[in-house]
């Protein structure tokens, strides 16, 4: 019995289409994608951008990505949410800069569909599972709904252990849109949870930049004020999934990409 991790960094490639990532040591059975691609090597810059993106399967993945730039007369943030894609990033005007749907995983790594390229290389990092002790994950979305209370997430196909949360767009139609914001949340039980979430407002000559966090919610996103304008609790594990308990409900039902492992 064993648990496999590896991390690493991949290179972005410069045309569309199928790339293969090996030498992770073992074949995944989840993938994990982070950065705000600067170049392909260490550094930083200006502009914030940050993309997380999950993969169990060529039909279960998703992605979330925030970005503000920086030293402007009028602020230029945006977001974007998507459960067709695996990661996704964007520049200013919505503008779709690096995005990647996943394939497969492979015996030594997997494979990324790059459908939007950049002209250089950039580096990403990446965190894959498998192992014997790694039985089960899924990637899917949930639609909050617009009353407080107890939601079943089903359709995990297994009982998880760690539920991931992850928020951007404020509705259920997914996609990029103006305005930044971020929510990555986790639980293991209605006790052990946590969540960490920003936002920024677009196209104003004041900044308005937010962020929040907490030991006691497993999920939320915040508006202008840093107060939460939708949140969860965690609830329980289920059978098909998990339970959450809606504390704020949005004005408009959003959707939340969801990752179950076991």
């Amino acid at each position: 019995m064993a648990l496999s991790v590896q991390i690493g960094t991949i290179q972005t490639p410069t045309v569309t289409g199928n790339k293969a990532e090996t030498g992770v040591g073992f074949q995944p059975k989840f993938l994990l994608l982070f950065g705000g691609p600067l170049n392909n090597a260490d550094g930083n810059s200006v502009d914030f951008r940050a993309g997380i993106g999950a993969a169990a399967s060529s039909t279960s993945r998703g992605e979330v990505c925030g970005t503000a730039r920086d030293a402007l007369g009028n602020s230029d943030d945006n977001r974007s949410l998507a459960s067709t894609v695996c990661y996704r990033m964007m520049s200013s005007a919505l503008t779709v800069v690096l995005s990647a749907d996943f394939v497969s995983f492979d015996a030594d790594g997997f494979t990324l569909n790059w459908i939007t390229v950049n002209g250089a290389a950039r580096q990403l990092f990446y965190l894959a599972l498998g192992g014997t002790d790694f039985t089960n994950a899924k990637v899917g979305v949930s639609d909050s709904g617009t009353v407080t209370g107890n939601l079943a997430v089903t359709g995990a196909g297994f009982q998880p252990d760690l539920v991931l949360f992850l928020g951007s767009i404020v509705n259920i139609t997914e996609g990029q849109a103006t305005g930044a914001g971020m929510a990555f949340g986790a639980a293991r039980s209605s006790t052990e949870r946590w969540v960490d979430a920003w936002f920024g407002l677009d196209n104003v000559a004041t900044m308005d930049e937010n962020r929040r966090q907490s030991l006691s919610r497993c999920f939320f996103r915040i508006g202008s004020s840093g107060a939460p304008v939708h949140e969860y609790d965690f609830v329980s594990m289920d059978a098909d999934g998990f339970t959450v308990n809606r504390i704020t409900a949005p004005a408009t039902s959003t959707r939340v990409i969801y990752v179950a492992l076991k």
